[in-house]
């Protein structure tokens, strides 16, 4: 437990988030009592006045912003040196953890998108470009308002150019094209990464990987932009038109300001709410047609049935018994039928052969040997589209230059949990990338992994027989070789799925 005061009323309880120039931490307000977040500039960059000014600018710059889909910003100051900006908490989380399991149903990603226009257009009004749009910055609370957070290279728009120097801000996927080529970053560079944002919230992927591959160092993208619907069809085709227009390379040809761009979101949010309520309670029973209830019968009628056809009716029932007796009595000395529980002389009825029932997978993680510093896993927002059901969406590893992973590692792994150890007969693994060469390890706990068994080259619909492995929990196929793309080297899954 941490007993650190700023301004002697902030008081640090946990940190929440790191980034390259900052750490959040949740904190304490204890003249207000209520909590906050504190960012604090990391300690190795104080001697880096470019950055201290960008940080400073950043604080001034989200003060003056006071919009409801803006995270507010309270105060500033210095502790031990180190700037720090006392914000608004957020209870809930980014949309970058929402996405960790997998795409959002398209009419919430819309009113997502609306939500952030709306944050846009009003910082755009008053001359502020956030720059660093991304799903890191977008929170979404418990109770569903979206909140924009981070406008951490807006600050330039007070004073200076903090890109002076020649280094590109923000994350690179995000960044507009003619940013990319140098330009300056305007409005409309900010809702192409909106665009980005959306467009891998309903498909798991970024665009530039999907459909816009970046070629040359400069990083420059084709100018088709992508579809959201050509990977999941489901998507509707107003959105999907949305998507690809704020994608455009030339920013003519996107929205021509966050509120036309918000407007169409917000059209398409409201004609498909972004969740459905759904009931317990058993669906009610078809409307019925209300007939007259037949006249029960009077006793008198009752007896005068017996009377009158008793006499006939007797006869013909007992006849109709004999006959069965017969039939099933010739059938069971042929052999055709066995009585069951007839004694020593029956035989019993053949077992029926085992079926083999398909297990749910939920999505694990992934396992990546000698991970690089800040990127710990392999494509992890994607693991979801491996285990969704859907043939259409799927999980890949990154590109690289040899197919032995550039001498990087031995491989790399996409996991499922069982929920609970179960003994598997076979995994069948699907992939629009047929060629790359994989192998099935387990684990009880999904730290510590087995050997890999038996490696086969994976062709479009795999199986791997695991009959032999055991009873574990988790379940993981292993990639030792992979198979030659635009890009490079690549293996790709679109379904893992399990069976007993």
């Amino acid at each position: 437990m941490i007993d650190v005061r700023l301004a002697g009323r902030y008081r640090l309880e946990s940190e929440i988030g790191a980034g390259g120039m900052t750490g959040v931490w949740q904190a304490v307000d204890e003249v207000l009592e209520r909590p906050v977040a504190v960012k604090i500039l990391h300690r190795h960059l104080l001697s880096n006045q470019v950055f201290c000014d960008r940080f400073r600018k950043e604080a001034l710059a989200a003060g003056a912003l006071i919009h409801p889909n803006i995270v507010s910003v309270y105060d500033t100051g210095q502790h031990d040196e180190a700037p720090y900006v006392v914000m608004e908490y957020v209870a809930g989380g980014s949309l970058a953890r929402r996405l960790v399991h997998g795409p959002l149903p398209s009419g919430e990603v819309a009113a997502i998108g609306a939500d952030v226009c709306e944050a846009l257009g009003y910082a755009h009004r008053v001359g502020v470009v956030h720059r660093d749009l991304k799903p890191d910055n977008i929170l979404v609370s418990e109770s569903g308002q979206v909140k924009v957070t981070d406008f951490a290279v807006a600050g330039a728009a007070l004073g200076g150019d903090l890109t002076a120097t020649g280094a590109l801000l923000g994350t690179l996927s995000f960044l507009a094209p003619e940013v990319l080529e140098g330009g300056e970053p305007d409005p409309a560079a900010d809702l192409y990464a909106l665009g980005v944002v959306l467009f891998k919230a309903l498909t798991g992927r970024s665009p530039r990987v999907a459909g816009m591959d970046l070629g040359t160092s400069a990083g420059k993208p084709r100018p088709q932009p992508a579809h959201p619907r050509d990977f999941r069809p489901e998507v509707p085709r107003d959105l999907d038109a949305a998507v690809a227009r704020a994608l455009s390379a030339n920013p003519a040809e996107r929205f021509a300001d966050a509120a036309e761009f918000g407007r169409v979101l917000r059209s398409v949010a409201q004609a498909r709410p972004a969740r459905t309520a759904v009931s317990s309670a058993p669906a009610p029973p078809p409307p019925r047609t209300h007939l007259p209830a037949p006249a029960p019968p009077t006793p008198g009628d009752s007896i005068s049935f017996v009377r009158s056809e008793g006499r006939w009716l007797a006869p013909v029932v007992l006849l109709v018994l004999v006959a069965i007796a017969v039939v099933i009595g010739v059938l069971q000395l042929s052999g055709k039928v066995t009585i069951i529980g007839g004694g020593g002389g029956s035989t019993a009825a053949p077992a029926a052969n085992p079926t083999v029932s398909q297990v749910a997978l939920h999505p694990g993680g992934t396992l990546k040997p000698n991970p690089p510093a800040g990127d710990p896993y392999e494509h992890q927002d994607q693991v979801a589209l491996a285990f969704d059901g859907n043939p259409s969406t799927s999980w890949s590893t990154q590109w690289y230059p040899t197919p032995v992973f550039g001498g990087l590692r031995d491989g790399v792994g996409i996991y499922g949990d069982a929920g609970q150890p179960v003994a598997l007969k076979r995994i069948e693994v699907d992939t629009a990338l047929p060629g790359w060469t994989a192998a099935i390890k387990t684990s009880d706990d999904g730290q510590t992994w087995s050997a890999p068994g038996p490696s086969a080259t994976v062709d479009a619909q795999h199986s791997f027989d695991v009959s032999a492995l055991g009873l574990h929990r988790y379940w993981m196929v292993w990639i030792t070789n992979l198979v030659s793309g635009p890009n490079g080297y690549q293996a790709s899954i679109a379904e893992i799925k399990a069976f007993h």
